[in-house]
């Protein structure tokens, strides 16, 4: 898994997201955070939950301000913190997947150990706009004159 560290304040990092620093279970104090955090590089690819189609343009982003944009095979790849042994929630650190006309996609890129999952697979988004009459004619089962009532009127 290909890995960069950076020197960050991680204290004064977390405490200006909101995320709280989690205690040392054996002595009750705050934990010692590094002064250094790695990030690994995460990889996947967006497709839509429909037609299962690449999805390009889909904005990626984490907690750190690390952002990355699917190409037009639906592709992403982004630097995420890897926060193994550092006691920090992992569900505080997402990755965020948006595109217009689709719901957004919140992802814990973490596996339940803490470590930082390399690939994330197929993330599928679902449309939010949709075909009313097709939905009404697959659910409902109604003739298709009732149909076009319906959604003409």
């Amino acid at each position: 898994m290909a890995s960069i560290e950076l020197p960050i304040d991680l204290n004064t990092f977390l405490s200006l997201t909101g995320i709280k620093v989690p205690p040392n279970p054996t002595t009750g104090s705050p934990s010692e955070l590094p002064n250094k955090i790695s990030f690994n590089l995460i990889k996947g690819i967006v497709v839509d939950s429909i037609t299962n189609e690449p999805l390009p343009g889909v904005k990626v982003s984490n907690s750190l301000l690390k952002r990355d944009t699917t190409n037009k095979k639906g592709e992403f790849t982004i630097n995420h913190p890897n926060i193994a042994g550092t006691g920090l929630d992992p569900s505080k650190f997402p990755l965020n997947f948006k595109l217009k006309k689709h719901s957004p996609v919140k992802i814990i890129p973490y596996t339940s150990f803490g470590d930082t999952k390399s690939n994330l697979g197929i993330i599928t988004l679902n449309p939010t706009e949709s075909n009313l009459k097709k939905e009404i004619g697959d659910l409902l089962r109604f003739p298709p004159s009732t149909v076009e009532n319906y959604t003409t009127k």
